[in-house]
């Protein structure tokens, strides 16, 4: 695999042993930027110069032997709603284009005081509201897998710049799915905390105002095991209030996914209309699916006719046959079709049912 796509534990690792140097490793991050970031339009800040400077002495301190982070010479981005000292903070709101941070905001700092460097910034919706990235001072982010599509938003460029190869780690923020949809749409891994691990001191337009109530700070990786320790650096009280609680987060409990049951909400722009458990044992030869839905909702004859026409189709596209009892819709599965189901790659959006292609890379 090529070293860009390679998760930030894999390249921390490369650069401890001397494989590559950080100084390497940013350069190379900042050629594929510069070569390719047109099209795509994810790294909207850039502070390459200091990145330069940064991974130089990454690898002065390697060479010296000194305290190391886990995330040491690598580079990566962060979303343009945090503070980086010297860099506008404007969450694409014109009037905040002239916003210039004076300080590194607190996740930038955490991340930091772990090894890492920034080569910039990504770009977001305007006030960070919407499932898409444009705004008026950066413009549209596109997708990189097809750039005339959507990276999702509110952390589009987060996800996109990840996707492309032009960062190792990200950090977004999430009210509604804003870490979560742009991860989805790109391919990558993304984590919405629970409220209050991660405070949200620096990611803000106007310093020391109070924690949001429901917006979380949280990480983008290409990992599962990068948003793992991501969320330990990020994760903790803010000085002030460290005297009165602390972070002991336990383990987790389940190493695979045949241990977990995933509940998928089916809905239309007429609202949810089933919740679906999902186990995720692709160890079985044959797999039971089983929705529940809401009754009340089919008897409405428009819920009911649309609901069939999802079942006709689902039944062609599976090969299976589907039953409908009262508020219970239940089929079977094969290995194969039950792979294709679970990967993403059939979604139920809209008035019809239809089929998309997982990402591959």
């Amino acid at each position: 695999m090529e070293i860009h796509y390679l998760s930030a534990l894999e390249i921390a690792e490369k650069i401890k042993s001397k494989e590559i140097s950080s100084l390497e490793l940013t350069q190379h991050f900042i050629d594929r930027i510069e070569k390719y970031d047109d099209k795509i339009n994810s790294v909207i800040v850039r502070i390459f110069d200091q990145a330069i400077e940064d991974a130089k002495e990454a690898d002065k301190s390697l060479s010296t032997n000194q305290n190391l982070g886990p995330l040491h010479g690598v580079p990566m981005t962060i979303k343009e709603s945090y503070n980086i000292k010297g860099q506008s903070t404007n969450w694409g709101i014109p009037e905040y284009k002239g916003n210039i941070a004076k300080e590194d905001g607190l996740a930038v700092q955490r991340f930091k005081n772990a090894g890492a460097h920034f080569l910039g910034k990504t770009n977001v919706p305007m006030n960070l509201a919407d499932f898409q990235s444009y705004n008026d001072i950066y413009g549209t982010t596109g997708n990189p897998w097809d750039v005339n599509k959507t990276p999702g938003g509110s952390s589009g460029g987060s996800a996109a710049a990840l996707a492309a190869g032009f960062t190792s780690l990200e950090a977004g923020s999430d009210i509604g799915g804003s870490i979560r949809n742009p991860a989805h749409y790109c391919g990558v891994f993304g984590h919405k905390p629970s409220h209050g691990i991660i405070p949200s001191s620096g990611h803000e337009l106007i310093p020391n105002v109070p924690e949001p109530d429901l917006s979380v700070c949280g990480p983008l990786a290409r990992s599962a095991k990068d948003l793992e320790i991501a969320l330990d650096i990020m994760a903790g009280p803010i000085e002030r209030e460290a005297r009165g609680w602390q972070l002991n987060l336990p383990e987790s409990r389940k190493s695979s996914l045949k241990d977990l049951t995933i509940a998928h909400q089916i809905f239309s722009e007429r609202g949810i209309f089933a919740i679906m458990p999902l186990p995720l044992n692709i160890e079985e030869s044959t797999h039971t699916i089983v929705w529940s839905v809401d009754n009340k909702r089919l008897q409405d004859q428009e819920i009911k006719e649309y609901v069939q026409k999802n079942i006709s189709y689902f039944e062609r596209k599976l090969k299976t046959e589907i039953t409908l009892n009262s508020d219970i819709i239940s089929f079977n599965l094969s290995n194969h079709y039950f792979e294709e189901y679970i990967s993403g790659s059939l979604v139920l959006i809209g008035d019809a049912a239809h089929s998309i292609h997982p990402l591959a890379g």
